[in-house]
């Protein structure tokens, strides 16, 4: 079943409490959210909030106690997406056990759980089977890594999205490029998509201009980890860029800084309605045009996901260390990396 094709039936109405996705290839439960809160909220408008939790920095406590809280403003829907890593936290306890089946069997309205762990593992494993047998509230999926067939069909499928085609090799020679890491792929198609403008065949040499044009892209890549809120894609990224490519820690600071005043502008606007939201993000994304289709509205939504995500108050923490973080690497020789990795994992768990 390809991943559109699942994507559909699991969305199919009444919603449950919770979606349970485990694997290695986190990236196709991540693109489910996105169509989740695109369907919740097609404009954009509808007052949808998604909270984050890594479990291991939080409880299943913390977590069962924030999905039965009572919003301060009113929320069409709520999502409370959990990531738990192999290894770490995937362990529950019989009073968890009980507590998670007790918020099961007892949802809170308008509010939906979503659970993502990470990593190879079997069916019959204790932490799996508690969540996929739960089949009356619970929709589980199995997320494993596309084979090279797979591959190829979901580049077709995203052409076809976008309105345009591949020339005989062109799928090929991408997939030689960004290997079989779908979050890496999906970066460097989205890439090409922006370069070919109005263009409606992607071509060899495409791939090869965009592809191989490593620094020069480098922003798209982490402002797309920053957009997508996720911690260990972001430092990924963030290692990749400073360890194989040599991007300065300076610059990328600089980026996290623009990418929070663009939040920051956002918000602003968005509470005194100056500008609405297509106005914003003609501001901010000037290079993205609405005749790129499917890849503007993916972008319109990642974007606004983290201004909606993110409080003034935590966005104006975030703001103030990361000056403080760029006057201390100015003035003195820190641990960059690890300066800006703590940073990461406060603004993804905002």
């Amino acid at each position: 079943m390809s991943s559109s094709s699942w994507t559909r039936k699991f969305l199919e109405p009444p919603l449950p409490p919770c979606f349970f996705f485990y694997g290695e290839e986190t990236f196709l439960a991540w693109s489910f959210i996105e169509k989740l809160r695109s369907d919740l909220s097609p404009d954009g408008e509808a007052e949808l909030r998604e909270e984050r939790f890594l479990l291991g920095e939080q409880t299943w406590t913390d977590i069962i106690d924030e999905a039965r809280s009572v919003p301060l403003l009113f929320l069409s829907h709520r999502l409370i997406v959990t990531v738990v890593r192999k290894g770490k936290g995937d362990r529950i306890s019989e009073s968890e056990k009980r507590r998670i089946g007790e918020y099961l069997e007892d949802p809170a309205p308008q509010t939906i759980l979503i659970i993502i762990y990470k990593g190879k593992s079997p069916k019959n494993s204790a932490f799996v089977r508690f969540f996929s047998t739960r089949t009356r509230s619970v929709r589980s999926r199995e997320v494993k890594r596309l084979r090279e067939e797979g591959l190829h069909a979901w580049i077709e499928f995203r052409l076809r999205e976008s309105g345009r085609r591949a020339e005989a090799g062109a799928v090929d020679r991408l997939l030689e490029f960004a290997g079989n890491e779908m979050d890496r792929l999906d970066s460097e198609f989205e890439k090409i998509i922006t370069f070919l403008g109005d263009k409606k065949i992607m071509e060899v040499d495409d791939v090869n201009q965009v592809s191989g044009w490593v620094k020069s892209f480098f922003e798209w890549e982490f402002t797309d980890s920053l957009e997508k809120a996720d911690y260990e894609q972001c430092l990924l990224t963030l290692g990749k860029l400073m360890s194989k490519e040599g991007v300065a820690a300076g610059q990328i600071a600089n980026l996290i800084s623009w990418f929070l005043r663009d939040l920051l502008f956002a918000k602003v606007a968005l509470r005194e309605k100056s500008l609405d939201r297509e106005m914003i993000f003609n501001q901010v994304r000037p290079q993205l045009r609405k005749s790129f289709g499917s890849l503007y509205s993916r972008k319109f939504r990642r974007f606004f996901a983290a201004v909606d995500r993110i409080s003034m108050k935590s966005l104006g923490r975030l703001i103030t260390e990361m000056e403080r973080i760029d006057l201390t690497m100015k003035s003195t020789h820190p641990p960059a990396r690890e300066m800006l990795e703590r940073l990461l994992f406060h603004y993804t768990q905002r």
